[in-house]
């Protein structure tokens, strides 16, 4: 979820967050987005955005956080070698 620290709770954040689907054997019935394989070999996936404008009135902190929807799963096997923001 991506979100400007001092404009939207935690919770606002967690309704709009986008669901990616990382399993190579994901059940269909999921709601999710899938990475897209790049051209470079990388997987690409949006999980977010944000409109940093010119009123002055949205200065401040972001934040990115990826985090797994399964409690008490053990969190291995996956390499994030880079994050990218992009502007719109």
């Amino acid at each position: 979820m991506v979100r400007f620290v001092s404009q939207e709770n935690e919770d606002e954040a967690e309704e709009r967050a986008t669901i990616v689907i990382l399993a190579a054997r994901a059940p269909r019935n999921l709601k999710g987005k899938l990475p897209e394989k790049r051209t470079d070999g990388w997987l690409e996936v949006e999980i977010g955005k944000f409109y940093n404008g010119e009123s002055g009135d949205d200065n401040g902190d972001v934040e990115a956080r990826l985090l797994d929807s399964r409690p008490f799963h053990a969190k291995v096997g996956l390499i994030i070698e880079g994050i990218e923001f992009r502007p719109i």
